[in-house]
């Protein structure tokens, strides 16, 4: 399972953790890798305290990098402000795959 945090940073860390230690605790997911799009981005941090892999996304462009990130994400945590159109725009077309993900409001 592929996992991923997309908007906001850092200052989330705590929100971030409580929703994958839900994940693993109660859900039982506990084989899962953690996609994101660079090594000091919310996710890698997470995965690097927690002992879990990473993969950066790869791509040319941000909207080659959206398209990957689409393909091969199972889950995604969006962290979601109001005045942040693209990354709504981004997460209504995730939800359209009919994958799972969580959407908290900052």
């Amino acid at each position: 399972m592929n996992v991923a945090i997309v908007g906001g940073g850092l200052e989330y860390y705590n929100i971030v953790d409580a929703i994958l230690q839900e994940m693993i605790e109660q859900k039982g997911v506990y084989l899962f890798s953690m996609l994101c799009g660079g090594p000091d981005t919310i996710g890698a941090v997470w995965a690097t305290n927690n002992g879990i892999p990473y993969y950066i996304i790869q791509g040319k462009t941000p909207e080659q990098k959206q398209k990957n990130l689409l393909r091969e994400s199972d889950f995604i945590i969006f962290l979601l402000s109001d005045s942040n159109q693209p990354l709504k725009n981004f997460m209504m077309e995730y939800k359209m795959t009919g994958k799972h993900g969580t959407v908290l409001k900052i």
